[in-house]
């Protein structure tokens, strides 16, 4: 890196992230006017959520795709092999091959995993919808190339719910499971995690997923619940496709409840702690307030109420764009439980190393 780049290294931290480049200051405020000159010598490229993409296609046209093209192939705002190789020689914690579907690149991917191993990264992250895995050996050669985390697109449990989420042949729903199947008969499935994009269509059933997870796979790593976010076609069909936080509040705190029961793993993103009454310390906030990680906190959003809130240094609010939809009204200022208990809480019931840790070689 140029001295003159190193020297201002605070100025701005430069969000790389599918090709766009967007600046922020160091409190994560966007920063939407940057003299040319300074851009030259003042960026710092963002490493914390180092996301690559090898394509931007898919055999699935989910009706919530963040990427807004379901099946149809996109050629543009794909990492080129020099960012992937900046971006795989600079960091050292985590990166993620996501978007469209990168085992559909199944050579590029293996190629650049096994360079990100060699580099010393301690996070590989392979972000999948599990069709490909059905052939155990390149699962394997997966594994074998440095891959520690699986996180599998897993939206529906019934071929109805297939179809009406993934937009897709219902045949795909067993082939599917039993590839899922091979993945954790290689690795126990310490290294699966099943990603939850909670959404209009599948927000009545969180409780009878947990439950089929907890049958069908309960050897899996954990369930990552995640609120969908306002990309893609979720632009276009507005609120025919994102609830509302009151929507989804009691079903998914009876979700919770039952995992917490029966000791299945989940942890919780993009909904703000105030609708988590009792399950604040499953919201991945609070292990990014504890590890004084801000990735991803410029792409949520706060309300005046939050400066009301025992928990407002605690959470970071809403999804980005969430107000934008139904207002800012719905947050709420939570004021049973502080900020300490919700620490202990979490200290009482996560495993330290659980989030993203045990899964590292």
């Amino acid at each position: 890196m140029p001295q003159d780049m190193k020297a201002a290294e605070q100025e701005y931290i430069l969000h790389l992230k599918n090709g766009e480049k967007v600046y922020y200051k160091p409190n994560w405020e966007r920063a939407t006017i940057i003299p040319e000159e300074d851009i030259a010598y003042k960026e710092k490229v963002d490493m914390l959520d180092s996301v690559i993409v090898l394509n931007r296609k898919c055999q699935l046209d989910c009706f919530f795709c963040r990427d807004g093209r379901g099946t149809v192939e996109v050629k543009d705002d794909i990492t080129t092999d020099a960012e992937i190789e900046a971006i795989l020689s600079n960091q050292k914690d985590t990166v993620s091959f996501e978007w469209g579907e990168p085992t559909l690149s199944r050579e590029k991917l293996l190629k650049w995993v096994k360079f990100a191993k060699k580099n010393g990264i301690k996070d590989i992250i392979l972000v999948t919808n599990a069709i490909v895995l059905h052939n155990k050996e390149y699962c394997q050669a997966l594994i074998d190339a440095g891959v520690g985390l699986f996180n599998v697109n897993v939206q529906a449990y019934t071929d109805e719910q297939f179809v009406e989420i993934y937009q897709s042949n219902s045949q795909l729903l067993k082939l599917r499971n039993k590839w899922i199947q091979n993945l954790i008969d290689l690795w126990y499935g310490e290294h699966v995690r099943f990603n939850f994009v909670i959404n209009k269509r599948n927000y009545n059933y969180l409780l009878n997923y947990a439950l089929w997870v907890y049958k069908t796979f309960p050897q899996i790593f954990y369930i990552e619940m995640n609120f969908v976010k306002v990309l893609g076609k979720v632009i276009d069909a507005k609120n025919e496709t994102m609830p509302s936080y009151p929507d989804i509040e009691e079903n998914l705190k009876k979700m919770l409840k039952f995992c917490d029961k029966v000791g299945l793993k989940v942890i919780v993103e993009w909904v703000p702690l105030c609708y988590l009454k009792w399950y604040e310390h499953l919201n991945i906030d609070v292990f990014k307030h504890i590890k004084k990680d801000s990735t991803f906190f410029a792409e949520k959003e706060k309300s005046e109420k939050c400066k009301w809130c025992k928990l407002n240094n605690l959470c970071t609010g809403a999804r980005l764009n969430y107000f934008s939809y139904y207002g800012e009204d719905d947050l709420k200022p939570v004021d049973y439980i502080t900020k300490d208990e919700v620490i202990e809480n979490y200290h009482k019931h996560i495993d330290e190393e659980f989030l993203f840790e045990r899964y590292r070689k």
